[in-house]
C-alpha cells in the first residue's frame, strides 16, 4: 500500500463525504429542512478483499461518521443513508475486468455512456 495513494483515496472519499454532510446538514438545520443525505457506500465497506486494500479502508472509515451523524440529526428530521452496489454493469467495471458483455449488457454500457 503506497502512503500517497493512501492518502488521496482517504481524501477523496472520507474527507469529501465529511464534508459534505457537515455543509449539507448545516443547509438543511439552519432552514428547518427535513429529509436525508445519502451517500454512495459499497460492498467492499462489509466484505474485505473485495477491491483494492486502500478503496476498502476508505470505505470502512465512513462508517462511524455516517452513523454519528444520524444519531446527531435524527432529531432535526434529517436521515443520513447509504447505499451499497455491488457488481454494477458500467463501462468501467467491464473494461477493468475484461468481462464478455451479453447483448443486454452491451446495449446497458452503450446507454450509460450516452447521456
Amino acid at each position: 500500500m503506497y502512503m500517497e495513494e493512501f492518502n488521496n483515496t482517504m481524501l477523496t472519499n472520507v474527507r469529501g463525504v465529511a464534508s459534505t454532510i457537515k455543509h449539507a446538514n448545516r443547509a438543511m438545520v439552519e432552514r428547518k429542512i427535513c429529509g436525508s443525505i445519502v451517500y454512495t457506500e459499497t460492498v467492499a465497506a462489509a466484505l474485505g478483499g473485495s477491491a483494492p486494500r486502500t478503496y476498502t479502508t476508505s470505505k470502512h472509515a465512513l462508517v462511524g461518521p455516517v452513523r454519528s451523524a444520524c444519531t446527531e440529526l435524527g432529531a432535526h428530521g434529517i436521515r443520513v443513508n447509504c447505499i451499497s452496489p455491488f457488481r454494477v454493469v458500467t463501462p468501467l467495471a467491464c473494461n477493468l475486468k475484461g468481462t464478455v458483455l451479453k447483448p443486454v449488457q452491451r446495449l446497458l454500457c452503450f446507454l450509460l455512456q450516452t447521456k
